[in-house]
């Protein structure tokens, strides 16, 4: 069973209640149309100097309004370092708010963009929203002009492999010298799904579309550098395949340093790069969020749907549709720091690439690993921020540090993560990647559908130190996994897994329960395939067609406990 220290979960009633209460503040004083300042929907013209003036006249307690239709953003504006078309700094208790037709949102924000290889990366962010309290941006549709992405059916290969033509749907561009970043092969069916192979590209590729036959519109990829494709054996004449115009660079919103922020009610059909980036945020509600292309093209963006880093307070992700998004639609992350020097035993130095304004405070606690990958929680009893003789933090203890802590021992410290994650009643359906990404504490996954991600549904554990920690205190419950995780993520594969793939060795997940689960056609690796993990409880999980349940490693785990496990297909192995 699970020790007795694992944190006892608030109501999710009190969480949305509580994220509610304190985004909507105690009235909204003023409604300011956009219109009003010379943001006219459907004119085909720059909103953007506009929509900033309205911006500029909303005060404590307003809703910044965006009348039915389209809002054209061609030029940007610059604020500091962020370079965006809609910039929100420093509100306070306001709404961002469209319309809606039929319930559904209205009001279209629609980026600009130029998919020119060359200026692809340094796009503008179609919204920054940072240092504001209890603000809500609802009822949008966030689009980009011209899209981002094309797909289109196989109809020839060349034999020696240095070229491959594709009929370019009748609804998508077709735009010469353009990239093929983020490609996947996809079967004919209706609808489409993802054909069980790697992803064709990965990232910025070194290949470029031409026009061969613009009556028939087909289209040729060739790699730049003369060399032969490396994926045609992955994909076949009468296939599909999608692909995006870029895959690095600026996200298409930033969101940072927020207290109390809600984004609901909002469609996304393309998105270049990541949509939105989500860090050093207090509480935040997401709801009613949908990501699906409209039309042809099966996929959405090239990156992550929510990348969300080093956020604190409770998140709440409710009621979310994710489908055709490439690499990791949801995201939960924080950063692993380091002891530089232990000065005495209850002080230290500790190396962390963290904000100078985030320092644990008294109470807040810092967590060491011992050999055998048990967490050691010891409070803190005061901090402050340090730059020499390294970045990071100078902490007093209230108990004794561990004799085996000496420098380089990894840590992790409760500041710089969220108190509770929820994500519940979610649908994530041919997602490039793994569905979710979860490297910090206190998550719970509930009521969500899982349907044919390349990799991995759930990923446990860690990856490179800037990029996640081995979580304490997850649940992942009453979900369904349908055909899922035959890519792999780090060699493993399966529906969930657990693995701790960082430079720190030592570190292992903790205190995780999986129950109330179905796993359905999981015919390539195991449904569950762990390591790196202490203290698991896995029971009252349903199994059909599952060629392997559970594949524990048995040495780098402990305790783990399997009960009431009903198949109609399966079988168990301990490696």
């Amino acid at each position: 069973m699970l020790r007795k220290n694992v944190k006892v979960k608030k109501t999710l009633k009190a969480v949305v209640m509580a994220l509610i209460i304190a985004s909507s503040g105690k009235s909204l004083a003023a409604d300011v149309n956009a219109a009003g300042f010379g943001a006219i929907p459907n004119d085909g013209k720059d909103d953007t100097q506009a929509v900033k003036k309205a911006l500029e006249s909303v005060k404590k307690g307003d809703s910044l309004v965006f009348d039915k239709g389209v809002y054209d953003f061609i030029s940007h504006l610059v604020f500091d370092k962020d370079k965006c078309h809609i910039g929100v700094f420093d509100k306070e208790n306001i709404k961002i708010k469209g319309a809606t037709e039929n319930g559904k949102p209205a009001t279209v924000l629609l980026r600009h963009i130029d998919i020119d290889p060359e200026k692809r990366v340094d796009l503008p962010q179609i919204m920054a929203v940072k240092g504001c309290s209890n603000i809500t941006i609802e009822n949008i549709v966030s689009d980009n002009f011209p899209r981002a992405t094309s797909a289109g059916a196989v109809v020839e290969k060349d034999p020696e492999g240095y070229w491959i033509r594709v009929r370019v749907f009748d609804d998508l561009p077709m735009v010469d010298k353009t990239g093929c970043d983020s490609s996947n092969a996809w079967l004919p069916t209706k609808p489409p799904v993802f054909k069980k192979v790697r992803s064709l590209t990965y990232g910025n590729y070194k290949g470029t579309w031409r026009i061969h036959d613009r009556e028939n519109r087909i289209m040729e990829l060739t790699h730049n550098d003369g060399k032969k494709l490396d994926f045609l054996d992955l994909v076949d004449v009468g296939e599909y395949m999608s692909w995006h115009y870029g895959a690095m660079g600026n996200n298409q919103m930033i969101v940072q340093n927020n207290t109390n922020l809600v984004m609901q009610n909002i469609y996304v059909p393309n998105v270049l790069h990541a949509f939105v980036n989500l860090s050093f945020n207090d509480n935040v509600l997401i709801k009613d969020v949908v990501f699906k292309s409209d039309n042809s093209s099966m996929a959405v963006g090239s990156r992550d749907a929510f990348h969300m880093s080093t956020n604190r307070g409770k998140m709440l992700v409710d009621n979310v549709y994710i489908e055709g998004v490439r690499l990791d639609p949801i995201v939960l992350r924080t950063r692993y720091g380091h002891v530089h020097e232990v000065k005495n035993k209850r002080n230290l130095n500790c190396q962390f690439l963290v904000p100078s304004s985030i320092v644990p405070q008294k109470g807040d606690s810092i967590v060491f690993w011992d050999k055998e990958g048990l967490p050691c929680e010891i409070k803190v009893e005061s901090s402050q921020y340090i730059s020499k003789p390294v970045r990071g933090l100078d902490v007093t203890l209230q108990a004794d540090i561990p004799d085996w802590v000496t420098a380089s021992t990894p840590v992790k410290s409760s500041i710089y993560m969220p108190d509770e994650v929820i994500i519940r009643n979610c649908t994530f359906k041919n997602n490039a990647g793994s569905d979710i990404i979860a490297f910090h504490d206190n998550i719970t996954f509930k009521n969500n559908l899982h349907f044919r991600p390349t990799d991995a549904a759930i990923v446990l554990g860690s990856n490179r130190s800037s990029a996640g920690v081995c979580g304490t205190n997850i649940q992942i419950l009453n979900s369904n996994f349908i055909d899922c995780g035959w890519g792999g993520k780090g060699g493993l594969k399966g529906a969930i897994i657990s693995a701790n793939r960082n430079k720190y060795k030592l570190p292992r997940c903790n205190d995780v329960l999986i129950k109330g689960n179905t796993f359905r056609g999981i015919e390539i690796g195991a449904a569950m395939n762990l390591k790196d993990l202490n203290n698991c409880l896995i029971e009252n999980n349903r199994f059909i067609n599952v060629v392997e349940k559970v594949r524990i490693d048995p040495d780098t785990t402990a305790d783990i406990n399997i009960d009431n496990m009903e198949t109609t297909s399966g079988v168990f192995k301990k490696h």
